[in-house]
C-alpha cells in the first residue's frame, strides 16, 4: 500500500509534469504567433511592390493608358487569377480543387462573402473615394485615401476586443493609439498640403468605409479559421477566397470597368488583346504572382496570429512603398517618380517603431514574466525539453 507521504510525492510530481506540458504549450503557442508575424511583415515587402510595378513600363503604350479604369481594373484582374494559379501548385493541383468541395458547408460561403468585400467590392469604393477627393486645381488625389485606408488596423484591434474579447497589452493600445494619430495627422497634413477642398469629404468617407471593409475580411476570416465549426486552415481560405474572387473579376471586373468608361460591356474582355505587348504581360503575370505569394503569407499570419497583429504588420508598407520609389527613381524607370517629402518620414518612422513595438509584444509580455534572458532563449532558440523548462 502507498502511504500518505508517498501519495503526496507522487501528486506533486503530476503537478510539477502538467505544470511543465503547461509552460511548453505556451512557449509553442507564443512562438507560433511570432512566426506568423513575421510571415505578415514579410507580405507587406510584397504588397508594397505589386502597385508600383507598373512604373516599370511607359504609362501611355499602345496598351492605351495604364490609370485608365479598365487597364487598372485589368491588373487586379490579372493578380487575382495568378494568384489563384501560384496557390494551385504550391498547395497541389488536387489539394486547391478539393477546397472546392467545401462549399457544400454553409460556412465557407462566408470565406466567398468576406472575400468579395475585402476584395473586388473593397477595390470599388477605393476608386470612388480616389475620384472623389479633389485638389484645388480640380485634380483628383489618391494620397489621403491612400492614406485612410491604413487606418483598418485600429478598426480589427477594436473590433477583435468587441466581437472576440481577443486581449491586447498595454503595449499594443498604445502603439495602436499612436500609429491612428499619426496616420490622422499626416492625412490632414497631406489635405492641407495638397489643397484638397471640401467636396473631398465624401471620397474620404469613402476611404474609411473601405478601411471597415478591411477590417471585417481580417476579423471574419480569422474567426472562420479559429473559432468555427469547420476551422478552416489558411490554406483552404486562401485558396477559395482567391479563386472565387479571380472569377468573379474575370466574369464581370473589365466589363463593368467598360461601362464605368461609357463604354461597350463586350470592350472590357478585349483588354486581354493588350498580352500581344511582351513587356506589358510579364508585368501583369509577375504582379500576380508576387501578390499571391504575398497573400498565401499574409493569410498564414492571420491564421497563427490573429487579425490585430495581422493589419498592424502592414503598417510596414509605409517603409517599403518610399524604399521601392526610391529603388524604381535609381533604376531609371520610364515614369516619374516623385520622392517622399521630409515631412513624410517625420510621421512614418515613428509609425514604424509602433509597428515594430507592436510586432514585439508576445516577447515583451513574456520577458516580463520570466526575464529578458529566459524569454530570448526559450522564444527565439531552441524549444527546451521538459525537464529543462524552469518555474
Amino acid at each position: 500500500m502507498i502511504n500518505a507521504k508517498e501519495s503526496n510525492h507522487i501528486d506533486e510530481d503530476l503537478l510539477k509534469v502538467e505544470e511543465t506540458k503547461n509552460d511548453l504549450d505556451l512557449i509553442r503557442s507564443k512562438r507560433r504567433i511570432i512566426l506568423g508575424i513575421v510571415y505578415g511583415l514579410i507580405s507587406a515587402v510584397g504588397y508594397s511592390f505589386v502597385p508600383l510595378m507598373l512604373y516599370i513600363i511607359p504609362e501611355q503604350g499602345p496598351y492605351g493608358n495604364l490609370a485608365s479604369p479598365i487597364n487598372a481594373t485589368f491588373y487586379v484582374t490579372m493578380q487575382e487569377i495568378m494568384a489563384a494559379l501560384v496557390m494551385f501548385i504550391f498547395y497541389k493541383p488536387k489539394n486547391f480543387i478539393n477546397f472546392f468541395k467545401m462549399l457544400r458547408h454553409k460556412e465557407t460561403w462566408l470565406v466567398v462573402l468576406y472575400g468579395f468585400l475585402g476584395g473586388p467590392f473593397a477595390m470599388v469604393f477605393f476608386q470612388l473615394s480616389v475620384l472623389l477627393t479633389i485638389n484645388n486645381i480640380g485634380q483628383t488625389d489618391g494620397t489621403v485615401p491612400g492614406l485612410l485606408l491604413n487606418l483598418n488596423v485600429i478598426l480589427a484591434g477594436v473590433g477583435s476586443a468587441i466581437f472576440f474579447r481577443a486581449r491586447q497589452s498595454k503595449y499594443t493600445w498604445t502603439a495602436l493609439a499612436i500609429s491612428t494619430c499619426l496616420i490622422l495627422g499626416m492625412s490632414i497634413h497631406f489635405a492641407i498640403n495638397e489643397g484638397l477642398t471640401w467636396k473631398s469629404i465624401g471620397g474620404m468617407c469613402l476611404a474609411l468605409i473601405t478601411a471597415a471593409l478591411y477590417a471585417m475580411e481580417a476579423l471574419g476570416m480569422s474567426h472562420l479559421m479559429n473559432s468555427s465549426k469547420i476551422n478552416f486552415t489558411n490554406h483552404e481560405t486562401v485558396s477559395i477566397k482567391t479563386g472565387s474572387s479571380a472569377l468573379l473579376m474575370l466574369v464581370l471586373g473589365t466589363p463593368i470597368a467598360a461601362v464605368a468608361s461609357h463604354q461597350s460591356f463586350v470592350e472590357g474582355y478585349k483588354v486581354f488583346a493588350n498580352f500581344q505587348y511582351y513587356q506589358y504581360a510579364l508585368i501583369f503575370i509577375f504582379g500576380g504572382i508576387f501578390m499571391g505569394s504575398s497573400r498565401m503569407l499574409y493569410y498564414a499570419c492571420l491564421a497563427m496570429s490573429g487579425p490585430t497583429y495581422t493589419t498592424s504588420t502592414q503598417l510596414l508598407m509605409f517603409f517599403w512603398t518610399p524604399i521601392w520609389q526610391y529603388i524604381f527613381i535609381a533604376a531609371n524607370v520610364p515614369n516619374e517618380i516623385l520622392e517622399p517629402t521630409w515631412y513624410y518620414w517625420v510621421y512614418v518612422i515613428p509609425i514604424v517603431f509602433c509597428t515594430f513595438v507592436i510586432s514585439s509584444n508576445e516577447f515583451l509580455m513574456y520577458a516580463g514574466k520570466v526575464g529578458w534572458k529566459r524569454a530570448f532563449h526559450e522564444l527565439f532558440g531552441k524549444i527546451p525539453k521538459a525537464s529543462r523548462v524552469k518555474h
